[in-house]
């Protein structure tokens, strides 16, 4: 099974965004590494956190298993966001095992549907 490499900090001129950033992948991979594992592919596969920066303060779950995903791991995303980062959103996509289901985007303060293929970039 491939080893996924964690963003690393960078040096005295990482942002506040950048710190941010890092902070909430490393606490998202904390609560979804709870309930199932993160990887490429595979058999055991649960979900992929992704480990792209994009730009944007969105972080992007790719589900994987379809059995993984509850709405206990939905409300513990969502009190993260509310108590530590309540400008930052998550995209949750389903792959190809997990298809039919609708993507969407858990903020702070809402979720908001979104059909987005889980190929697609989290901008």
């Amino acid at each position: 099974m491939p080893q996924l490499i964690r963003p690393k900090a960078g040096g005295p001129t990482m942002s506040s965004k950048e710190e941010e950033w890092e902070d909430l992948y490393e606490r998202l991979l904390d609560v979804l590494s709870e309930f199932g594992e993160n990887c490429f592919s595979g058999e055991q596969c649960d979900y992929l956190l992704v480990a792209d920066e994009y730009g944007s303060r969105h972080h992007k779950i790719e589900v994987v298993n379809p059995d993984f995903w509850s709405d206990t791991i939905h409300q513990r995303i969502r009190a993260l966001l509310q108590t530590a980062f309540p400008s930052w959103g998550v995209f949750v996509v389903f792959g190809e095992r997990a298809s039919g289901r609708r993507g969407f985007i858990i903020y702070a303060d809402r979720v908001e549907f979104d059909p987005m293929p889980a190929s697609a970039n989290a901008n």
